[in-house]
């Protein structure tokens, strides 16, 4: 393996691994994917040779796979209220633009389906260290959401896929007066004023956020970011690491197959040799998915369980994949046109995504069971949506 290759491995793989974490520690997780998504393009103009033509693509195939676990996670820790409502929406609605995007590559749709949601979830985490988003009216919890969408994400996502400008460059050449490629090391040295400058303006933003906080409710709870201590102090039931396979129809079925097919149709456009037609993917998806719930169904009457996520992860991946090279057999008559190496790729994103949102779904569905036991008349939150 080349420098290049090794960096550009290492890179993909912390992006990869590090949203594994969100539904546990949603903050620090999406901070961490945030941060290194931010990085890695200046990383790879430093230390590889590598063309970065079809970065942007790239970029946003990572960025819909971090969101999708963030996403997960809301139905697994957020309880169902109304910023959990809010969120949903705005997820689907930048996943739609993303992958209409990867089809035209037209950079002012990334405009007109802003982000919203990333930063929406992260003022949503950000608030249950420390008190209940569930007390939050839909109405606050829009207002927050537009909020960052006015005032955040358009002229972000202006800048970014509109203007196409680099923040590097610009810090660069308009604050530190230095031609864009510059090191770091001499535009601070010839510009150290530029320094002071921007830790002043860090600061005024610090305070600004400590003087937006004291206007915040009370405090509901001691400073954790731990999201299964959030629940207990939500009222809600914490997640058991051991689960039994269930069985999710109706709207949850449908979610799955079309969550899943929008974020293979996107990752189809980086990977080699992958199926980029939506109807084949839909089509591949709802297959999958319906061996997987018949599977589901065995298994529970069995009364199997599985011991963690990993282990059924593990094993859903490997008889998803059996499964899909069975039927291209018998259909293709032994010819696989989709190299392994992709098909594996995709099968494994595949049955991540489907792991990870039963589980949640399985953690709401016993939450919700919990709030009707102990409140009969209590409205039941995401019953109709999520049941």
């Amino acid at each position: 393996m080349t420098h290049d290759q090794l960096v550009y491995a290492a890179v993909v793989a912390v992006r990869l691994i590090l949203p594994l974490f969100i539904s546990r520690y949603p903050l620090p997780a999406i901070i961490g994917s945030l941060v290194i998504d931010a990085l890695d393009q200046t990383i790879f103009q430093s230390f590889t040779h590598r063309n970065l033509d079809t970065y942007q693509v790239y970029d946003k195939a990572l960025d819909v796979y971090y969101l999708t676990l963030a996403y997960l996670s809301t139905i697994r820790n957020w309880g169902g209220g109304p910023d959990f409502a809010v969120g949903r929406w705005l997820w689907y609605y930048r996943l739609i633009g993303v992958a209409i995007f990867e089809y035209t590559s037209a950079g002012w749709l990334l405009l007109v389906f802003a982000n919203t949601f990333e930063y929406y979830f992260i003022a949503i985490e950000w608030y249950k260290v420390r008190r209940d988003p569930n007390r939050l009216s839909l109405r606050q919890t829009w207002k927050i959401a537009i909020v960052i969408w006015v005032v955040v994400k358009l002229p972000q996502e202006w800048w970014i896929h509109v203007a196409n400008l680099d923040f590097t460059d610009f810090l660069l050449r308009h604050v530190f007066g230095a031609p864009p490629g510059s090191g770091w090391g001499t535009a601070i040295s010839d510009r150290p004023q530029a320094v002071v400058g921007l830790a002043l303006a860090v600061g005024a933003l610090v305070v600004g956020a400590i003087r937006l906080a004291r206007r915040l409710p009370p405090e509901n709870w001691p400073t954790t970011l731990d999201a299964d201590r959030q629940d207990v102090l939500m009222g809600l039931r914490v997640p058991r690491r051991e689960a039994r396979p269930r069985v999710f129809l109706g709207w949850a079925f449908a979610e799955k197959v079309a969550l899943v097919t929008m974020v293979l149709v996107i990752f189809a456009r980086i990977l080699p040799g992958a199926e980029t037609h939506i109807g084949a993917v839909l089509a591949v998806t709802a297959y999958l998915l319906a061996v997987n719930t018949v599977l589901s169904q065995y298994l529970a009457r069995r009364g199997t369980s599985w011991r963690n996520t990993a282990v059924q992860f593990a094993w859903m991946t490997v008889a998803n994949f059996a499964v899909l090279l069975t039927t291209a057999a018998v259909i293709r008559r032994g010819r696989v046109e989709t190299p392994l190496s992709t098909t594996f790729f995709l099968v494994a994103l595949l049955t991540l995504i489907v792991v990870v949102y039963d589980r949640s779904h399985g953690v709401f569905a016993d939450q919700q069971a919990q709030r009707r036991i102990a409140a009969p008349k209590s409205p039941s939150g995401l019953g109709g949506v999520l049941g």
